[in-house]
C-alpha cells in the first residue's frame, strides 16, 4: 500500500513515511491519520463490495482534514473477482495496489485541500476493479499541480 501510494505521489514533490500506530517520534512534516476499516486482508473471509465510497476524508466548513479511512471490506469485494485467481499471497499484492491507489486518492484531496475529483488517473471520482488492480495510475498533470501547491503552502 504505501509503496503504491508513495510511487503516485512522488511527482508531485510529495513523500510518505507509514507508521502503524502511534509515532514513537516526532513528525516532521504534515501527519495524515488515516484508519483501515474492515478486514484488509485477502483471507478467504466473505467480502461485500456493496455501494458507496471505498475511502473519505474528513472535512470542517469544506476545509479537509488531515483524517481519511479506507474501507477494506469494500475494497475487497470489488477486487475479489481478479483477485480469485492469485492465490491468497497474490490477492494481498493486489490489495495493497488497489488500498495505495486509494490512499493516493485521498491524499491528493488531503494535500490539494478540494474535495473536487480530476477527469482521469488516481483522482477521477470512481475507481474500476481493473484501475485498481492493473498495469499503474497516476495523478493527471493539473492534480499533480494541485499537491505540488498543497506542498508549497506548508499544508
Amino acid at each position: 500500500m504505501g509503496r503504491e501510494a508513495a510511487k503516485i505521489l512522488k511527482e508531485s514533490g510529495m513523500s510518505l513515511r507509514l507508521r502503524i500506530g502511534l509515532p514513537a517520534q516526532p513528525v516532521n512534516g504534515m501527519l495524515v491519520v488515516v484508519k483501515l476499516q474492515g478486514h484488509c486482508d485477502m483471507d478467504g473471509s466473505p467480502a461485500s463490495a456493496g455501494s458507496g465510497a471505498l475511502a473519505w476524508t474528513h472535512s470542517v466548513d469544506g476545509k479537509m482534514l488531515p483524517f481519511a479511512d479506507l474501507a477494506c471490506d469494500k475494497l475487497r469485494g470489488l477486487i475479489e473477482g481478479a483477485a480469485r485467481d492469485q492465490g491468497q499471497a497474490g490477492g494481498n499484492v493486489l490489495l495493497g495496489r488497489a488500498m495505495g491507489r486509494v490512499l493516493a486518492h485521498e491524499l491528493y484531496h488531503i494535500e490539494a485541500d478540494t474535495a473536487e475529483h480530476g477527469r482521469g488517473g488516481v483522482a477521477q471520482a470512481a475507481l474500476t476493479c481493473d484501475e485498481l488492480t492493473s498495469g499503474s495510475l497516476e495523478l493527471q498533470a493539473p492534480e499533480v499541480e494541485a499537491v505540488a501547491t498543497g506542498l508549497s503552502r506548508g499544508r
